[in-house]
């Protein structure tokens, strides 16, 4: 398979809107992964992974979550922009399954601290 084979045009206007829906989906996910980040690194009990958000993270608050939100919004745009063409749509969503999965990450989470303040005692 050449280079050029990745490259056709692809899609139907209906399709457009399921690539638009799951795109909303990925900055949603996004936002949520941005303020549940915030709230574990505010509480101290993780850290952030991405050294590139890292660096972020310690220049505060505000410029992390203006950071992580204008580049995950960027990359969706450029998606978007060439969403006719299949490598896009394969970036659509894997873009979509990796937030995805970061979100099921923090639910997990959720659950042991939810699971180490809220332990029912046995009298």
């Amino acid at each position: 398979m050449s280079f050029s084979a990745l490259r056709f045009s692809i899609g139907h206007p209906h399709q457009f809107r399921w690539l638009r829906g799951i795109l909303l989906a990925v900055l949603a996910l996004n936002v949520a992964d941005a303020l549940l980040t915030m709230h574990w690194l505010a509480e101290s009990i993780a850290t952030e992974s991405n050294p590139l958000m890292e660096s972020l993270v310690l220049l505060g608050p505000v410029p992390f979550l203006i950071g992580k939100l204008t580049l995950v919004s960027l990359g969706c745009y450029l998606l978007w922009r060439h969403c006719h063409r299949a490598l896009a749509v394969v970036g659509v969503f894997a873009t979509f399954v990796v937030y995805y999965f970061v979100l099921l990450h923090h639910l997990r989470f959720v659950g042991f601290v939810l699971a180490e303040h809220w332990v029912p005692t046995i009298s």
